[in-house]
């Protein structure tokens, strides 16, 4: 659903945690300088960014930014999310859980990267951290992967999205009629895309506690996943409260930027 007679300004929130993947073996080679080229196509946005990155990593950052307003996230992921940080690893060395990835699947690092799936759940922990710390006046906030924009390609000074403030606004590579979710976690069935998610201040608030109570139902069940699965629980939750954009594309965020519409 989109607002025809309203364009939304929008903040912008992030995270960088350095996993090592510019080592993995098997997937595509993503150093920290890869990162840092993919956000400066995002950080040339004049909107408001708030972001957790380590201390040693922020001088980067605002030298990207050149003086837009940007502001840091306080947090110690791995402290402060240290009971979830350790029901992943935990889960991930289970047999059961081990047993119910198909063969073909195990080389996903969902599946075995226990950093890899904590820094994926933490978007929605610090969407509300931003919240928390930070008086936020934007019409909508995104969460927006720091690496999303992988090209140089112009897309306006400003974002600003038409769409609904009293829906959580996702993009799903399929329509949501009604899977078996545990199902698609286990078989790596993608619906909803990791990156963005568009929601107003109150909506963040509401998603934070879908997402947490998901993640929780699964550590009950010795299951795990990404933020996907935890976005399509949660979806599923309150069905009523999402605007499902279907799309093929993987980045499609900037064609629907009504300060540069992209043809």
């Amino acid at each position: 659903m989109i607002n025809k007679s309203k364009s939304n300004s929008v903040a912008l929130v992030t995270h960088f945690i350095d996993i090592g993947r510019g080592s993995w073996e098997g997937w595509p080679n993503r150093t920290q300088d890869n990162y840092f080229d993919y956000f400066n196509n995002i950080a040339k946005l004049d909107n408001p960014i708030y972001i957790y990155i380590n201390d040693t990593l922020k001088s980067r950052v605002l030298e990207l930014r050149e003086g837009r307003p940007t502001y840091f996230i306080k947090s110690n992921p791995y402290y402060d999310f240290k009971n979830i940080y350790s029901e992943i690893k935990r889960i991930h060395k289970l047999d059961f859980f081990i047993d119910s990835i198909p063969e073909h699947l195990k080389s996903h690092p969902e599946y075995w990267s226990s950093e890899y799936v904590f820094v994926t759940l933490l978007k929605s922990y610090m969407v509300k951290l931003a919240i928390d710390q930070f008086d936020i006046k934007e019409d909508l906030i995104s969460w927006i992967d720091f690496g999303y924009k992988r090209n140089s390609e112009f897309v306006g000074n400003y974002l600003s999205l038409p769409f609904l403030e009293n829906k959580i606004t996702v993009f799903s590579q399929k329509e949501i009629d009604d899977p078996d979710v545990y199902f698609s976690i286990l078989n790596n069935d993608v619906y909803i895309m990791g990156s963005p998610v568009i929601a107003s201040k109150n909506n963040w608030i509401e998603l934070s506690r879908l997402c947490n109570e998901s993640i929780y139902e699964l550590f009950k069940n010795d299951i795990i996943d990404d933020d996907q699965g935890i976005w399509l629980m949660s979806y599923i939750k309150n069905k009523n409260l999402f605007n499902v954009i279907v799309t093929q594309e993987w980045f499609p965020l900037f064609k629907y930027n009504t300060s540069h519409i992209i043809t």
